[in-house]
């Protein structure tokens, strides 16, 4: 299903009320600064809890674990084929028989991903760079592929996870839908 419940709405609403010191102070707030009622309200949050849904289970995401061997865009060549001779026995090692998440949290230099097995949260195309996220919506789920160059250094990439259907972001397909119409 992909519009919000009254249940869900009702929830989100319960959260803002608490958050923000009561219903009474909420409606007030609502009503000085955006001319609104709570009905009026319950409707927007409506409407984006049905968006946020619809994003959720159509836009094409992909879920990656990787490792980074860090070098720096503008590197000597030398620096780039010693971080790419590096990343190549990790590779051999993985192809090998090491686990990708014992590799990633003994060699990969991304200190935001290493600890959790490399794994980063699911993205749409477009979110990371360019290379990362092609290599990433190229590969089937289950294949190790790489190593891929980015501006951040060489990473080897495990395909995870696909999600939905429509390969653009949310707000892109929300335009041309509108174009259309």
């Amino acid at each position: 299903k992909t519009s919000a419940s009254n249940t869900d709405v009702d929830k989100a609403i319960s959260q803002i009320v608490e958050q923000n010191g009561g219903q009474d102070k909420v409606e007030k707030v609502l009503s000085d600064l955006y001319g609104l009622n709570l009905t009026q309200f319950k409707k927007l949050v409506r409407e984006q809890l049905t968006r946020d849904k619809l994003n959720e289970k159509l836009i094409a995401k992909v879920k990656v674990s990787h490792i980074l061997v860090r070098v720096e865009k503008a590197a000597p060549q030398d620096q780039v084929d010693a971080a790419k001779k590096k990343i190549d026995g990790y590779l051999t090692e993985i192809t090998g028989g090491l686990g990708f998440s014992d590799a990633a949290k003994k060699y990969s230099e991304d200190t935001g991903s290493a600890e959790q097995g490399g794994s980063l949260d699911p993205f749409a195309d477009g979110e990371m760079v360019p290379e990362f996220s092609k290599a990433a919506f190229d590969g089937k789920v289950g294949e190790i592929v790489g190593p891929v160059r980015t501006d951040f250094g060489w990473h080897i990439i495990k395909i995870e996870e696909k999600t939905g259907k429509i390969n653009k972001s949310f707000s892109d397909w929300l335009s041309n839908l509108k174009n259309k119409s």
